[in-house]
């Protein structure tokens, strides 16, 4: 005999499973005011004459609303101006409910278009094939009505949690970007020397949208240096280092024992003989292991990262005095 069928736990389901909140554009004054932000205080951000002419509106009111969040932002985090960035890497892409759509959307209906190249993460679904994968409607079509928006806005269908990969990633040191999702955050401030925060979704798209990121954290050369020596163990056998199930462990171990600072690891390339072993693979596996269990934005690895060539640059040690102050 068939087994009895269970019975629906909601006999009356709502029409509109996925309703879209009405986004206000306002609704960032309430937030940040809550935060202790006063409105009208963010006069502490210096803003150049383009900041102005989106801020004003004279881009449109995508601009000008994501214009307006970046500098409360800023204010928040006591910025005393914004920086330029090269590219923003979207994580926000990824289907939170319907605030996330709708915030994507809404911005879409404003006419914006992002200002620098702007790849995505990952998203909730796989855009072609999720019917055929069973995925219920209820997460399918929102998730991809997400992509599609962002699609909208000029962002590049790239789709990964690996930004790094691509031909579009960082080439130099020092390079200004806005990136979200943690583990491209530590590879691209630690292993390519690009400056970014791990900047939150929404907050994403409004750097995107202009061109503009607040000059605050790993974007200012004292937020990156070292506050937090650990050394690897001298009997650590040195094969040991050529297994690649070391890195992620090492890094998770890592990301546990920084308590909000950021480390620089002493040890290895003596124990390893040779920089190659620490191969840019390996450093993705430590990366990303770093994210999921630290704050931090960014590792150093004496010998290996290229703003440590030894642990005491890393540290600041040796700058001059002036060279102290800028840094700081």
């Amino acid at each position: 005999p068939k087994p009895n069928p269970k019975p629906n736990p909601n006999p009356n389901p709502d029409p509109n499973p996925n309703p879209q909140p009405d986004l206000n554009p306002n609704a960032v004054v309430a937030v940040t005011a809550a935060a202790g932000v006063a409105e009208g205080t963010e006069g502490g951000v210096a803003l150049s004459a383009e900041d102005e002419a989106m801020l004003s509106g004279a881009h449109g009111e995508a601009a000008r609303v994501a214009m307006r969040i970046v500098r409360r932002v800023a204010a928040l985090q006591g910025a005393a101006k914004l920086v330029d960035v090269t590219q923003v890497h979207i994580d926000g892409v990824i289907y939170l409910g319907p605030g996330s759509l709708a915030v994507a959307q809404k911005f879409v209906a404003w006419g914006g278009r992002v200002r620098v190249p702007t790849t995505l993460n990952s998203g909730s679904v796989d855009r072609r094939r999720w019917r055929a994968l069973e995925v219920p409607p209820a997460l399918g079509e929102p998730a991809a009505a997400l992509g599609d928006a962002y699609l909208a806005l000029g962002c590049t269908p790239s789709f990964t949690c690996a930004p790094y990969l691509l031909e579009s990633a960082p080439k130099g040191g020092g390079e200004h970007v806005g990136w979200g999702e943690s583990n491209a955050v530590v590879f691209a401030n630690s292993v390519l020397g690009a400056r970014t925060q791990k900047y939150a979704d929404f907050l994403d798209i409004c750097l995107a949208l202009t061109g503009r990121a607040p000059r605050a954290g790993c974007h200012l050369d004292g937020e990156r240096r070292a506050a937090l020596v650990l050394a690897l163990p001298p009997e650590l056998p040195a094969a040991a280092l050529d297994d690649d199930s070391l890195y992620p462990l090492l890094g998770y171990l890592v990301g546990l024992k920084t308590e909000g600072q950021v480390p620089v690891l002493e040890g290895l390339t003596a124990l390893a003989g040779a920089p190659p072993l620490v191969r840019r693979d390996r450093l993705k596996a430590f990366s990303a292991a770093v994210g999921t269990t630290a704050a931090v934005p960014m590792y150093h690895i004496a010998g290996v990262t290229p703003e440590a060539p030894t642990a005491a640059a890393a540290l600041g040690l040796g700058l001059a005095p002036e060279a102290a102050a800028q840094a700081a």
